[in-house]
């Protein structure tokens, strides 16, 4: 996924939220005799911090924040356990063209293109350990990529036009005349989201799509004209109109990698794509996300010992 590849990166490499780079193998964390890790970048004399003290603090003050880092730690072990499961992994030259790429952007902002003084001031670590981190969260999103897309071709997928309304009468008045033989096309300009092509199409996604409610709404089987909704995703008050405009058969086997990430240079995977792969891994995996931790530790600083 050529620069695409890094451009998530990139948001929170320049942004304001730091992104941690890997610590030097000899300070990495370890564990105590409570069987807590610790982190060894906070110390207090020959104690160190507690890590569940610092997620129960980061989940407190900036519970959006953590919610979203859990988030993406789960869509990354996701993507690696599916990725052994379908014989995926990244390839090397695009996380390489990614990186170079990642770097060029850090270059030009860095204050004099100096980017061992932006690592050591941002992060405190040199600017070879930030680079190591930012290759790592590049092969985490590569793997995504490629996982998430080959889920969804392997469900059958739809090509939708959709309009979308705070309003449920209005959502519910276009339903009935998208029925009655209206021209979705044409009620596109009263959409709150005209989609990312400005005429309510959306990029191909997985024929099922249990992510909105009402969940029973969402028919087993569709057909080209079909109308769909009024729909929400559960985090949202807006609500949805969808007319079903093509559809694919679903594959049996995963295209291979070289096929896949030609596709997704064209089309990278999107919002609703992620939702409904993370909620199908979410059930396969057995897995749960929320906030990260929440009590406190009576000992904020303890002493490690290493296992």
């Amino acid at each position: 996924m050529r620069p695409a590849c890094g451009i998530l990166l990139l948001s929170f490499a320049c942004g304001q939220a730091p992104v941690a780079g890997p610590l030097p193998e000899a300070a990495g964390p370890r564990s105590h005799a409570g069987g807590a890790s610790t982190l060894p970048g906070v110390a207090l004399g020959d104690e160190q911090l507690d890590a569940r003290a610092f997620a129960a603090e980061a989940s407190f003050l900036f519970p959006e924040e953590a919610r979203a880092l859990g988030h993406a730690l789960l869509r990354a072990e996701f993507a690696r356990r599916e990725g052994a499961r379908l014989g995926l992994d990244v390839d090397s030259r695009e996380v390489d063209a990614a990186l170079a790429a990642s770097r060029a952007a850090l270059e030009a902002g860095a204050p004099g293109g100096d980017l061992q003084s932006w690592a050591e001031s941002r992060y405190g670590r040199s600017w070879a350990q930030v680079e190591e981190g930012i290759r790592a969260r590049l092969e985490d999103n590569q793997r995504f990529q490629l996982c998430a897309r080959a889920w969804s071709l392997q469900q059958g997928r739809v090509k939708l036009r959709g309009l979308a309304t705070l309003d449920r009468e209005l959502a519910e008045a276009w339903v009935r005349r998208v029925r009655n033989g209206a021209s979705a096309a044409a009620l596109v300009e009263s959409s709150l989201d005209p989609g990312p092509r400005g005429d309510g199409t959306l990029p191909w996604l997985p024929a099922r799509l249990p992510i909105f409610e009402p969940a029973a709404d969402w028919p087993q089987e569709l057909s080209p004209g079909q109308v769909l909704g009024p729909l929400r995703l559960p985090d949202e008050r807006v609500w949805r109109v969808f007319v079903v405009l093509e559809l694919a058969e679903p594959v049996q086997t995963a295209p291979p990698r070289a096929t896949l990430l030609e596709a997704l240079a064209e089309e990278p995977v999107g919002p609703l794509e992620e939702r409904a792969w993370f909620a199908a891994m979410t059930a396969r995996y057995n897995a749960r996300e929320g906030l990260p931790a929440f009590e406190t530790p009576v000992q904020s600083f303890v002493r490690p010992r290493l296992r």
